[in-house]
């Protein structure tokens, strides 16, 4: 049995075709549900702008919007609470946030420190941050093994 690579690389040539399919019937149930939302002002654009007469509804119904923004009224009513909760966070939180000292900035950490806390020799570290472009080798430990560079960088 051979070893799986880690993390598992995923291409277009390698994906299973369920998951092609399920991506598909979800794409096209998402777009259904739209459609099904938008139905009734989709009609009633289409009576407006393409029946005969132009200009009037003929087949359709006017919408009520009374009615439309008297049940969205709850909606636009949490969302104006939504605004106001957190535009007063963000007064009651703006002076203590200004007021704070800027912190330090920290100590450059040495190649050999860097190098001993990934557990590989400080030579290679070095070599490595010279490429532009590499390809990092892991164990089964998620443990650096090694970089191969990437041809031409």
């Amino acid at each position: 049995m051979s070893a799986r690579p880690w993390p598992p690389i995923i291409t277009a040539r390698r994906l299973p075709w369920w998951l092609l399919a399920r991506d598909a019937l979800l794409t096209l149930l998402a777009w259904g549900a739209l459609l099904w939302l938008v139905q009734r002002p989709i009609r009633v654009a289409w009576d407006y702008l393409f029946v005969a007469p132009h200009g009037q509804l003929t087949r359709e119904a006017p919408i009520d919007w009374a009615a439309l923004a008297t049940m969205l009224q709850p909606f636009a009513v949490v969302a104006a609470m939504l605004v106001v909760w957190v535009l007063v966070w963000a007064l009651l939180r703006v002076r203590p946030l200004r007021s704070r000292e800027p912190q330090p900035q920290p100590a450059p950490l040495a190649v050999a420190e860097q190098a001993a806390r990934f557990g590989i020799d400080a030579g290679d570290l070095l070599q490595w941050q010279q490429q532009k472009v590499a390809t990092a080798r892991f164990d089964a430990h998620n443990r650096l093994r090694g970089m191969q560079p990437k041809a031409g960088s």
